[in-house]
């Protein structure tokens, strides 16, 4: 709007007539008119000016119209320049006609918009009290329009109402492709904010569906994935499980449900899974895709005509389609190829993945060499980065960090020791107790019989179930309880070959003997409960060092001494074997490429490696010193300085 204000300089006149005044004022009024018709004009320029300027700040649209041009402010001539206060005095008549003019110009408020006017606390947002104050409720609810769960309704959520989205998405969408794309229907941020994953594939691939574009406010929910680091295995001989620990991803924002995928590399186990795979699983695989496909066709080339008047040959041309409806009708799924196994054995599936930092392997095979490696799993989405979903026994449900982390230490090889007790004697014959661990499924239990031995007679052998039972069998769990064989399957068979053969009886025990090691004393005193086990748990590469026979009273006996080494990445299990009397060294140090009769060397497959192969390794040194054999006190052993029992291990760093 706009009004004239003059000071009042005409008051000053007042002695002449009232008749002059009121010729002086039409006149002044009517060149008034002319004057500033001019001026009314740039008026009105100015006025648009301001109010296309206003209109576009206050404007959300995402995609305005064309508001023309916007005359710019400067083409307002001089004419509206203000001459300062009282800067005129008083004139002749015709000098009065050129007084200046003060025209002000007043802005009206920005006109309030029903989001404005419904922000009482004019901090840009609705709350729910606002909300419900709106016309919007209740026939909308607060969570409709707050699609991102924040609390509060903002100006982007409010110009995008949660009805008519579909016709929102039909403009958008130029081409009618059933998806929104940059940069011709959307902006490159759009595209990028909107996409969400794909939840079989979990890919995004930059183009907007109607049910992202739907729920394009809610958060993407994304999390990081990371390399585990310093995984590491040991044994734990006191339960009969490999230990695994690792460290945890260092990223920005761990998914909640993370989770690890555990993996082993066993070179003789994949070996005889390829055996089984080609041998069993293949011919398995294709004697009942053959069957399935049979009833396929049955179905397939039925001659009865559809409700469509077709028949189904006709109906589903395809076969890929044939064979998915075939399936949605019966029921009857195609058989799965079975993947070929790999050098890497997945120890995890979907329902037994780690939780934290450690998990424990009970499904191992005792005497096979394992190397172990932990990999980062998560169901929730991930950035755009690299990732799989290719892992065993997830059902591709699972984002997986993409390289597995090997472990860095020693691979590990569980020794399964046949443990003998001294227990009775009469006459020449001898009564001991055997012991051995066995695995059930994916427990392990101490198998205990009792054998009564005759001169010459086999210290134990492989048994079946029945035969087990026969000797007084039971079954001791990792907690120490004790029950009968029910829980051991029919067809079980264990091994308790020990290699000896039973001599004769002596003032101090049973006289065992073997091929192998020689003569074994059994001392009495096996008939004792042995102490607490060593293990190897946290310690780095530890020697394990062995008393295999004892005789004589303790005099002498045959000890082993093993010890892992690494060149380059290559492991190998260095292992001195000798009779020592006491007093005498147990183990030595050892020239990797010539080590001598007493020292056999294996690589990490469990294969012995032959002496020719060893002389690339001139430099390599393995210290196996465990120091002097000090005495048989009872059942347990001394060895410099540490104690293990008879048929136990020392870990010796």
């Amino acid at each position: 709007m706009s009004k004239e204000e003059k000071s009042n300089a005409l008051m000053q006149f007042a002695p002449v007539g009232a008749p002059l005044v009121g010729v002086v004022l039409a006149i002044v009024f009517i060149l008034a008119i002319v004057m500033t018709s001019n001026v009314s004009e740039n008026k009105d320029t100015l006025q648009k000016t301001i109010t296309q300027v206003s209109t576009r700040m206050a404007s959300t649209e995402v995609n305005p119209p064309d508001w023309g041009e916007i005359p710019l402010a400067d083409a307002v001539p001089a004419t509206l320049d203000v001459a300062p206060e009282n800067s005129w005095q008083p004139k002749p008549v015709k000098e009065l006609l050129a007084l200046p003019v003060l025209w002000q110009v007043e802005m009206d408020g920005a006109p309030e918009d029903a989001f404005q006017a419904a922000d009482l606390n004019k901090d840009n947002f609705w709350d729910k009290t606002e909300f419900e104050r709106t016309t919007h409720y209740p026939k909308t609810s607060f969570t409709q329009w707050d699609r991102d769960n924040d609390g509060r309704i903002t100006r982007e959520e409010f110009n995008n109402p949660p009805v008519g989205v579909e016709d929102q998405f039909a403009k958008l969408d130029l081409d009618a492709s059933g998806d929104l794309s940059a940069p011709d229907e959307i902006t490159d941020k759009q595209a990028y904010d909107w996409d969400r994953q794909d939840p079989d594939t979990g890919e995004y691939d930059g183009r907007i569906s109607l049910d992202e574009f739907t729920n394009r406010f809610g958060p993407r929910d994304e999390r990081d994935l990371g390399a585990v680091s310093n995984v590491q295995a040991a044994v734990d001989t006191s339960t009969m499980q490999i230990v695994v620990t690792w460290d945890a991803p260092q990223v920005g924002k761990l998914p909640e449900d993370t989770a690890y995928y555990i993996e082993r590399f066993a070179p003789e186990t994949f070996e005889e899974r390829m055996s089984v795979y080609r041998r069993d699983t293949v011919p398995k695989y294709m004697e009942e895709l053959q069957a399935w496909k049979g009833r396929f066709d049955a179905w397939w080339n039925d001659s009865t005509p559809q409700a469509n008047g077709k028949t189904r040959k006709q109906t589903y041309s395809r076969r890929d389609d044939a064979e998915k409806k075939y399936t949605e009708e019966t029921g009857d799924a195609k058989p799965l190829e079975p993947e070929e196994p790999g050098p890497w054995e997945p120890v995890t599936d979907e329902s037994t993945l780690a939780t934290n930092t450690e998990y424990r392997d009970t499904t191992f095979r005792a005497g096979v060499t394992y190397t172990y490696a932990v990999r980062m799993v998560t169901q929730k989405p991930v950035r755009d980065q690299p990732k799989t979903r290719e892992l065993a026994g997830l059902g591709g449900k699972w984002n997986g960090y993409p390289d597995r982390k090997i472990q860095e230490g020693r691979p590990v090889l569980v020794r399964n020791r046949v443990s003998m007790r001294w227990k009775s004697q009469a006459g020449d014959s001898a009564t001991v107790t055997l012991t051995r661990w066995h695995r059930v499924g994916d427990d392990w239990y101490k198998i205990r019989i009792t054998r009564t031995l005759a001169q010459n007679d086999m210290v134990g052998e492989m048994y079946t179930k029945s035969q087990l039972s026969d000797h007084g069998g039971v079954m001791i769990d990792v907690s120490g309880a004790e029950s009968d064989l029910t829980a051991l399957p029919d067809d079980a068979r264990v091994d308790f070959s020990t290699g000896f053969s039973y001599v004769a009886n002596t003032p101090k025990g049973f006289l065992f003997t073997s091929r192998e090691v020689g003569d074994f004393e059994l001392p009495k005193a096996t008939s004792q409960e042995p102490a607490e086990q060593d293990d190897a748990l946290g310690k780095d590469n530890p020697m394990e060092i062995r008393a295999l026979t004892v005789k004589n009273g303790g005099a002498e006996g045959v000890f082993e001494v093993t010890r892992w080494h690494k060149v380059g990445d290559e492991w190998l299990r260095v292992v001195w074997q000798k009779s020592i009397k006491k007093g005498g060294a147990v183990g030595a140090k050892v020239a990797l490429s010539s080590p001598g009769s007493d020292v056999t060397v294996w690589d990490a497959s469990g294969k012995e490696v032959a002496s020719s192969t060893l002389k690339k390794y001139a430099d390599q040194t393995v210290d196996l010193s465990g120091g002097s054999y000090e005495e048989l006190d009872a059942r347990t052993v001394v060895v410099g300085g540490g104690r293990l029992d008879l048929f136990g291990t020392l870990y010796k760093e």
